[in-house]
Protein backbone atom coordinates (compact mmCIF):
# COMPACT_ATOMS: atom_id res chain seq x y z
CA UNK A 1 0.00 0.00 0.00
CA UNK A 2 3.09 2.11 0.34
CA UNK A 3 4.71 3.98 -2.98
CA UNK A 4 8.25 4.46 -0.63
CA UNK A 5 10.79 2.61 -2.52
CA UNK A 6 12.42 1.21 0.70
CA UNK A 7 9.27 0.02 1.88
CA UNK A 8 8.62 -1.32 -1.12
CA UNK A 9 11.78 -3.21 -1.66
CA UNK A 10 11.38 -4.30 2.32
CA UNK A 11 8.40 -6.03 1.72
CA UNK A 12 9.17 -7.57 -1.91
CA UNK A 13 12.41 -9.39 0.06
CA UNK A 14 10.76 -9.98 3.37
CA UNK A 15 8.39 -12.79 0.64
CA UNK A 16 5.40 -10.08 -0.29
CA UNK A 17 4.52 -11.56 -3.90
CA UNK A 18 3.29 -8.48 -4.72
CA UNK A 19 3.03 -4.75 -4.14
CA UNK A 20 0.51 -2.25 -4.94
CA UNK A 21 -0.38 0.95 -3.77
CA UNK A 22 -3.54 2.51 -1.75
CA UNK A 23 -4.73 4.37 -4.93
CA UNK A 24 -4.62 1.21 -7.03
CA UNK A 25 -8.23 1.03 -8.77
CA UNK A 26 -10.08 -2.09 -8.33
CA UNK A 27 -8.87 -3.57 -11.69
CA UNK A 28 -5.42 -3.36 -10.56
CA UNK A 29 -6.07 -4.83 -7.52
CA UNK A 30 -8.39 -7.73 -8.89
CA UNK A 31 -5.41 -8.12 -11.57
CA UNK A 32 -2.75 -8.27 -8.96
CA UNK A 33 -4.79 -11.03 -6.76
CA UNK A 34 -5.48 -13.13 -9.45
CA UNK A 35 -1.73 -13.46 -11.09
CA UNK A 36 -0.34 -13.92 -7.01
CA UNK A 37 -2.84 -16.80 -6.80
CA UNK A 38 -1.59 -17.86 -9.94
CA UNK A 39 1.86 -18.06 -8.34
CA UNK A 40 3.21 -14.99 -10.30
CA UNK A 41 4.78 -11.56 -8.89
CA UNK A 42 3.39 -8.65 -9.27
CA UNK A 43 4.21 -4.97 -8.66
CA UNK A 44 1.88 -2.29 -9.93
CA UNK A 45 3.68 -0.97 -13.27
CA UNK A 46 4.31 2.96 -11.29
CA UNK A 47 5.95 1.23 -8.71
CA UNK A 48 8.05 -1.20 -11.01
CA UNK A 49 9.20 2.05 -12.68
CA UNK A 50 10.38 3.60 -9.78
CA UNK A 51 12.06 0.38 -8.80
CA UNK A 52 13.70 -0.31 -11.90
CA UNK A 53 15.11 3.45 -12.07
CA UNK A 54 16.04 4.05 -8.37
CA UNK A 55 17.69 0.09 -8.74
CA UNK A 56 21.35 1.30 -9.08
CA UNK A 57 21.11 4.41 -6.78
CA UNK A 58 20.62 4.67 -3.16
CA UNK A 59 19.34 1.18 -1.69
CA UNK A 60 19.45 2.40 2.28
CA UNK A 61 16.20 0.96 3.95
CA UNK A 62 13.77 3.68 6.03
CA UNK A 63 15.71 4.49 9.22
CA UNK A 64 12.72 3.16 10.74
CA UNK A 65 12.86 -0.41 9.60
CA UNK A 66 16.37 -0.74 9.93
CA UNK A 67 16.25 -0.09 13.73
CA UNK A 68 13.89 -3.52 14.05
CA UNK A 69 15.12 -6.39 15.96
CA UNK A 70 14.58 -9.68 14.67
CA UNK A 71 11.18 -10.44 16.65
CA UNK A 72 9.86 -6.69 15.69
CA UNK A 73 10.55 -7.77 11.87
CA UNK A 74 8.93 -11.73 12.33
CA UNK A 75 5.99 -9.41 13.64
CA UNK A 76 6.33 -6.64 11.15
CA UNK A 77 6.44 -9.54 8.74
CA UNK A 78 2.99 -11.95 9.86
CA UNK A 79 1.38 -8.22 10.40
CA UNK A 80 2.34 -7.36 6.43
CA UNK A 81 0.86 -10.86 5.50
CA UNK A 82 -2.52 -9.60 6.97
CA UNK A 83 -2.15 -12.28 9.73
CA UNK A 84 -4.73 -11.37 12.82
CA UNK A 85 -3.15 -10.44 16.17
CA UNK A 86 -4.51 -13.75 17.52
CA UNK A 87 -3.10 -16.02 15.29
CA UNK A 88 0.32 -14.01 15.73
CA UNK A 89 -0.42 -15.36 19.54
CA UNK A 90 -1.09 -18.88 18.64
CA UNK A 91 2.24 -18.77 16.18
CA UNK A 92 4.46 -17.63 18.62
CA UNK A 93 2.90 -19.48 21.35
CA UNK A 94 2.34 -16.03 22.87
CA UNK A 95 -0.67 -14.45 24.99
CA UNK A 96 -3.44 -11.75 23.37
CA UNK A 97 -1.94 -9.35 25.28
CA UNK A 98 2.03 -9.75 25.13
CA UNK A 99 1.39 -9.42 21.18
CA UNK A 100 -0.92 -6.48 21.20
CA UNK A 101 1.69 -4.76 23.52
CA UNK A 102 4.09 -5.96 21.05
CA UNK A 103 2.42 -4.64 18.23
CA UNK A 104 1.76 -1.44 19.97
CA UNK A 105 5.45 -0.82 20.51
CA UNK A 106 6.34 -1.87 17.00
CA UNK A 107 3.95 0.80 15.75
CA UNK A 108 5.10 3.63 17.64
CA UNK A 109 8.82 2.76 16.71
CA UNK A 110 7.65 2.95 12.88
CA UNK A 111 5.20 5.87 13.51
CA UNK A 112 2.28 4.48 12.18
CA UNK A 113 -0.99 3.94 12.83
Amino acid sequence: MHDELPLVRQALDAGAAGCITKSSSPDVLLDAVRRTLAGDAYIEQPLATQLARHQAADTALDPRLESMTQRESGFFVMLAEGTPARLIAERLCLSGKTVSNNLTLLKSKLQVT
